[in-house]
């Protein structure tokens, strides 16, 4: 087998769920999962646990849904992936912050001399 979209069948009536691609071949789930998504054909999945096809010609409005799906996904990851920014920009801003607002014990003590600390006593 040279690409799994060999055995991915063609029209969604024909679908194969994925336990079954991953009998045939011997791969556990994750690399099943990448290798449809590493195969240059179109193999679509509707999530509705027909499991996976190649669409037939006429099965555009199909190719449309799946297209849909897929881009509310990434959308979806998209929200995710800021989500995870703004937290770190938020949590670097709150270091920066505390480091801003600190003196070194250098610099408490009175720099190299010590004669603010002496001055304190």
């Amino acid at each position: 087998m040279k690409d799994i979209s060999e055995l991915v069948p063609v029209g969604y009536r024909n679908a194969i769920p994925r336990e079954e691609l991953m009998r045939r071949t011997g791969v556990g789930d994750r690399q099943m999962r990448e290798l449809i998504k590493a195969s240059p054909v179109l193999i679509c999945n509707l999530q509705d646990d027909k499991g996976y096809f190649r669409p037939a010609e006429d099965e555009e409005h199909l190719v449309k849904m799946f297209r849909r799906q897929e881009n509310k996904r990434s959308l979806s990851t998209g929200r995710t992936v800021r989500k995870c920014d703004d937290w770190i920009r938020d949590r670097r801003a709150e270091k920066s912050d505390l480091v801003k607002n600190q003196i070194s014990l250098f610099e408490w003590l009175g720099g190299a001399d010590g004669k603010h600390a002496e001055r304190q006593r």
